[in-house]
């Protein structure tokens, strides 16, 4: 499996996890020049945007060193176009979803809420 295709798998097992805890679906891969917002939900609280990150195994670290500075400023700027373009403004935040894959395919999963 490529980069990308394995990229787009563990966004695929992140929505998995995310819907079983009652988050509803609304958009996935959303691109901008600015950056790109992988999955977004609908909760009671209003949106949630979430970055995901898959590795295979723990050899080169966690998957949380990947959020850096610059990272976070384009998740916002991808997160306010998306925002603009479709007049969409309630209350939303960020979430982080680490997904480390075994040999078997077994996912852990490593989520928070991203301050930002």
């Amino acid at each position: 499996m490529d980069i990308y295709a394995f990229g787009e798998w563990c966004e695929g097992r992140a929505l998995e996890y995310f819907e079983d805890r009652g988050w509803v679906f609304l958009d996935r891969r959303v691109n901008f020049r600015e950056g790109e917002i992988d999955l977004i939900f609908i909760c009671d609280s209003g949106l949630r945007f979430v970055e995901v990150k898959g590795r295979r195994g723990r050899r080169f670290g966690s998957v949380v060193e990947s959020l850096t500075t610059q990272k976070l400023r384009r998740l916002k700027r991808a997160e306010f176009r998306w925002r603009q373009g479709l007049r969409d403004f309630r209350p939303g935040e960020w979430w982080f979803c680490g997904v480390t894959v075994a040999r078997d395919e077994s996912c852990v999963f490593d989520v928070f809420r991203i301050e930002m």
